[in-house]
């Protein structure tokens, strides 16, 4: 979860110095192309309006909160189509012989729950399945290891229960996977300490930024949802000290500027954030390995 956001909200802008040409990046669609499709775009409110024209059915939806998540997964998908969305990219193709669609709906819940109600609307798809990344709160996680959630709370104590029971002899024969509970904050967790104040209080095994919410759009519909997120910080995973500054800049002339200050007050600066880079990219082929897996399985 903090790989995400140091990599995909902050390096994607300070380091390259630049915004990502999010506007003038928008694929523009060929009216014989699926993707031609009109949709209504939701109202002010953030609720969808109107219905859809047509529905697309697949077999599968992934959704993540980054690119840098989905990265490895859209890589492997084939006849792929790319189209842009008030909720987010999505991307649509086959991935081993299956209809899917994988969407990048941005972090936090309220962007998560917007892009999973109009892709279930849109596409009716037999399952979903909420993936990323994700920080444990207990040590016998370790990073990448994955956790399939039975269940996911909120920190007000909501829960839910989610995914596919699994044999608890199933989860010990695979190396590095748990199944438990997973809880969905809206916060970036950065210091050993918070995160096991998290495990006292919700006795949940990893926190997310996404799937809470998606939980919730998928049984307001009932839709069947699966979680599966990849561990990328540990417990006890320390954070270069300049991170916390860095994340508190809010303008990307302050990134610049705080990048240039932490790179002249310790050079080795870059190499730590470039190594939290390569960890998360590491990270988003391993994910994608396991999910594609997870697909084979899915009846």
């Amino acid at each position: 979860m903090l790989l995400r956001w140091l990599v995909q909200n902050y390096l994607r802008e300070a380091a390259e110095g630049k915004v990502r040409e999010v506007v003038s990046g928008v694929i523009q669609r060929e009216p014989n192309q699926r993707s031609a499709t009109k949709r209504e775009e939701p109202a002010d409110d953030g609720e969808p309006a109107g219905s859809e024209p047509g529905v697309v059915p697949c077999e599968a939806a992934f959704l993540f909160g980054s690119s840098l998540e989905a990265g490895s997964l859209i890589d492997a998908l084939q006849s792929g189509e790319n189209s842009r969305h008030s909720h987010g990219t999505e991307h649509a193709g086959k991935l081993d012989g299956r209809e899917v669609v994988i969407v990048e709906s941005g972090v936090g819940g309220k962007a998560a729950a917007r892009a999973a109600r109009e892709v279930i609307k849109f596409y009716e798809p037999r399952w979903v399945i909420s993936a990323g990344f994700a920080a444990a709160l207990q040590d016998d996680l370790r990073r990448g290891h994955v956790l399939m959630a039975d269940e996911v709370a909120s920190p007000a104590g909501e829960k839910l229960a989610i995914g596919i029971k699994l044999e608890p002899h199933v989860a010990e024969a695979t190396r590095g996977l748990h199944v438990g509970r997973l809880l969905t904050i809206d916060t970036v967790i950065r210091k050993p300490a918070e995160r096991r104040q998290l495990f006292e209080q919700h006795e949940a095994l990893a926190c997310d930024m996404e799937t809470f919410a998606v939980a919730g759009a998928c049984r307001d519909v009932g839709a069947k949802l699966i979680s599966v997120r990849l561990i990328t910080d540990g417990v006890d995973d320390e954070l270069p000290p300049e991170i916390e500054h860095l994340l508190a800049q809010k303008t990307i002339a302050a990134k610049i500027g705080a990048t240039a200050g932490a790179l002249l007050n310790r050079f080795s600066a870059a190499k730590d954030l470039w190594q939290l880079r390569e960890d998360a990219m590491k990270g988003s082929d391993r994910l994608a390995k396991f999910l594609r897996g997870v697909l084979a399985q899915l009846k």
